[in-house]
């Protein structure tokens, strides 16, 4: 025999009672954000579900207070240090003033690259894989590549890209996914700044601040086994005529 299930008939029951509740069978998130399990009951039956609400939002600590040291390539100049930005909360952020002038052809026919890269002298360090990362980012909408630079665990390093050509005009919020082959914990080394307009003089300043990262959802789910499969059960499109014969009581 199959039936509906009466929503009023049901309970649920929240293992983390601070991310919402329920009404009338519909959840009500609260603001915290996060995930729990939860155990619908109807009579003697129960079930299990999860529930995956908000962002949970932290913050990726060191990124904003731990000394640097640069150093530049080709003709660039530049300095990478922390000061205050007078724009984005009015706080200390990451300052990059840059300078990169026209570089003629070398006699081997190419352009000599131009370049800021920075380091810090402790690499702030994530433990676990984060959903993303994100920041603000100021910019003045010159052609410019900047990478957040990382190491694994086992050693390996990766350049995520966080602007690639045409970089923000004023404070935008870009988040970035890190590498799937990257062990943890992972280093943050620094962050390195190119030129892309190899052929014209680019100079202006960028900010990072804001430094904040997604905590990656994980949860186990429960064996579900299906039902056997009932040789007798119809679907029907329609309303269903059900004829009764024998002995009936009452």
């Amino acid at each position: 025999f199959c039936g509906e299930i009466a929503v009023s008939k049901a309970k649920y029951q929240l293992e983390d009672e601070t991310i919402g509740y329920f009404s009338n069978g519909i959840f009500i998130p609260s603001q915290k954000g996060g995930q729990s399990r939860v155990t619908i009951t109807v009579g003697h039956r129960s079930t299990s579900a999860y529930i995956v609400t908000g962002k949970t939002l932290k913050e990726l600590p060191g990124m904003l207070n731990q000394g640097v040291e640069y150093r530049l390539s080709g003709r660039a100049e530049g300095a990478v240090r922390l000061e205050q930005n007078f724009g984005y909360q009015d706080s200390n952020s990451l300052s990059f003033a840059y300078s990169f002038p026209y570089q003629g052809e070398t006699q081997e026919g190419e352009v000599p690259k131009q370049g800021l890269e920075m380091r810090y002298l402790t690499a702030p360090e994530l433990a676990a894989e984060p959903e993303k990362l994100s920041m603000q980012v100021y910019g003045s909408g010159q052609l410019l590549k900047l990478t957040m630079d990382i190491r694994g665990s086992r050693g390996e390093t990766a350049a995520v890209t966080i602007a690639d050509g045409s970089f923000p005009l004023g404070w935008q919020q870009i988040s970035v996914g890190l590498p799937a082959n990257i062990s943890y914990p992972v280093q943050i080394l620094g962050f390195t700044l190119e030129n892309k307009e190899e052929m014209q003089e680019q100079s202006g300043q960028i900010y990072l601040d804001d430094f904040y990262y997604v905590e990656k959802v994980n949860y186990r789910a429960e064996v579900y086994q299906e039902l056997p499969q009932d040789s007798l059960r119809k679907s029907f499109d329609r309303a269903a005529d059900i004829a009764i014969f024998g002995a009936t009581g009452g």
